[in-house]
């Protein structure tokens, strides 16, 4: 799934007729054009990371005036926030709330249905009141065949004890949601807090959105807002994660590239994907070996992309090593992969004699592939040579070079 910043849930939440606070993005402290002018004062000041619970983590403060306004933004940027970094602040108009709800879209797996779950309170406390039942919950499982109702928007109002003008408002926006929701074909759509002004008048204070990536193709008005695969992390993707996310991107349809940091490590390290990978990494590992990364390679990619992952892997500090692990079953040309591979070690300048390297792979065109990879000077494991053999042999290696 891709994480949409705040800013942009609410900006598709404004497309779709359903009232945000009026905000901007800033940068740095001294952007007070940026904002200054658009809102009167007080005004929310809110770190922007992929992530809710921004305020129980202290990732919003509210300011009175400019100075207040500056200081928090002078504090907010750059601060961590949980596992992520804040590179950017949101400052929109303050919303004077009298009732807060709950309101989430959502796709159940396990029901293999379209959900709604709302609650008649909202806030940073809304996991803890709905476990233990001190909140008005409603439930609500669409037919993902049939659409949403307005009779069954207005039955979750009155539910959740909403009434006269407001219950009108309620049913309206409910429905605006839900069009949102498929038409963006999206995961998550969730409003922490809907809050309702003394006046009766609705507004979506937080907001958060979850994108199906399959679904990324068919809408090029999310272009530049969504990073496709973004919740595989729990912190701000690095340097060389965010390259590898942009090179596997460009070519989302053929094959697929992934990299994730791990700290400490001095072996780079690829596996073809799935049980087998985690199997090569674990036995690495159980061995005395430290891998720098965990990352996979298959679906026959092109070798772009498997240059572009193996630069990468091998660009990270402090690597000494580098193996690489796939199985029959990755289903990719394995001369594809030699051919990414040898290219990344080519540019990267490494001495192949004084650096070791394990490659194990087997598939398509596998004598091409052994061509490819001894041709360059490395060593070519293929089918005869299982994948623990393999792990032997890095361990061997890695020992002799030390």
């Amino acid at each position: 799934m891709s994480l949409l910043f705040e800013n942009d849930a609410k900006e598709i939440l404004r497309r779709n007729g359903i009232p945000v606070p009026k905000g901007q993005v800033v940068k740095a402290s001294l952007e007070k054009e940026a904002y200054s002018d658009l809102f009167r004062f007080p005004v929310v000041v809110k770190a922007l990371i992929p992530s809710g619970k921004k305020k129980k983590l202290n990732g919003i403060i509210i300011a009175e005036g400019p100075g207040e306004a500056e200081r928090a933004i002078k504090k907010l940027i750059g601060l961590k926030i949980g596992h992520f970094i804040a590179n950017s602040v949101y400052v929109e108009e303050f919303f004077k709330t009298e009732k807060e709800f709950f309101l989430s879209f959502f796709v159940d797996n396990l029901r293999k249905t379209l959900s709604i779950l709302a609650s008649s309170e909202g806030g940073i406390e809304i996991e803890e009141l709905i476990q233990s039942n001190r909140t008005n919950i409603v439930r609500f499982d669409l037919n993902p065949l049939e659409d949403f109702r307005v009779y069954e928007a207005i039955q979750i109002g009155v539910a959740l004890g909403v009434k006269g003008k407001a219950l009108r408002d309620f049913f309206s926006l409910l429905m605006k949601c839900y069009r949102a929701f498929i038409d963006y074909e999206l995961k998550l759509l969730e409003i922490n807090p809907l809050s309702i002004s003394p006046e009766g008048n609705f507004c979506a204070v937080g907001a958060l959105i979850n994108v199906d990536d399959d679904a990324l193709s068919r809408h090029p008005e999310l272009s530049g807002i969504c990073s496709s695969d973004s919740d595989r992390f729990w912190r701000t993707p690095t340097e060389l994660e965010e390259r590898v996310i942009k090179a596997d991107q460009k070519d989302p349809y053929r094959g697929t590239a992934r990299y994730t940091e791990i700290e400490g490590g001095d072996i780079g390290f690829i596996g073809g994907g799935g049980g087998g990978s985690l199997m090569l990494f674990d036995s690495l590992r159980a061995k005395g070996l430290k891998p720098a990364n965990y990352s996979e390679v298959g679906g026959n990619p092109p070798e772009e992309k498997v240059y572009e992952l193996t630069k990468a892997v091998l660009s990270k500090m402090g690597i000494k090593g580098f193996f690489m692990g796939t199985p029959i079953t990755n289903n990719t040309q394995v001369d594809i992969l030699a051919k990414g591979v040898t290219r990344a070690l080519k540019d990267l300048s490494i001495n192949i004699n004084q650096f070791p390297i394990v490659i194990r792979t087997a598939g398509v065109n596998n004598e091409e592939a052994k061509r490819i990879f001894e041709t360059n000077g490395i060593s070519f494991y293929g089918i005869e040579t299982t994948l623990p053999e393999a792990v032997e042999i890095m361990v061997q290696r890695m020992k002799d070079m030390r």
